[in-house]
């Protein structure tokens, strides 16, 4: 459900025309043609709901980076509006997914330092939600194995010896 939140988020961005994570080093980084965000699961926490089901309560975090090209009159009343556009977007959303819908919690700038210097905002802008996992059967464990063994082990048989363990 991890994949499934941050991916629905990333592709109700960039429906938006938000750039997803698209910079980088402040000082070499090509001017940013529209914001960019970069989403990330900040925190979980599991809670034990029922027989074989935990509640899972998780903080996502959107980083929006913009660039300062406006003038700086300009810069509070765009930047706010850019701020407020992403979270009326997220704001009790649920994403097409079975979550609770989505509520921010909090916003905060972050800039660093070097990023300011080169006419870069950054905020943070932190988003809570929960679903139900259930208990995986043995089979659906099998395949989360097969998945980690596809992308991180390169021998085949350290791969089958890490899906056959018991």
């Amino acid at each position: 459900m991890i994949y499934e939140i941050i991916h629905n988020i990333q592709n109700l961005l960039k429906e938006n025309k938000f750039d997803i994570e698209s910079w980088k080093d402040p000082a070499n980084s090509p001017p940013l043609k529209t914001p960019s965000v970069n989403v990330s699961i900040e925190n979980a926490d599991f809670v034990f709901s029922a027989m074989n089901k935990l509640k899972t309560k998780i903080e996502i975090k959107i980083l929006v980076c913009v660039e300062n090209i406006k003038d700086k009159s300009e810069r509070v009343k765009v930047v706010s509006s850019i701020i407020n556009f992403i979270i009326q977007l997220m704001f009790d959303n649920n994403l097409g997914l079975q979550i609770e819908p989505l509520i921010p919690i909090n916003l905060k700038e972050i800039t660093p330092q070097d990023y300011e210097k080169a006419g870069f905002l950054i905020f943070q802008i932190t988003l809570k939600t929960s679903y139900e996992i259930q208990k995986m059967n043995d089979e659906e464990i099998t395949e989360l194995k097969k998945i980690y063994a596809d992308y991180y082990i390169g021998d085949q048989k350290k791969a089958e010896d890490i899906i056959n363990v018991e």
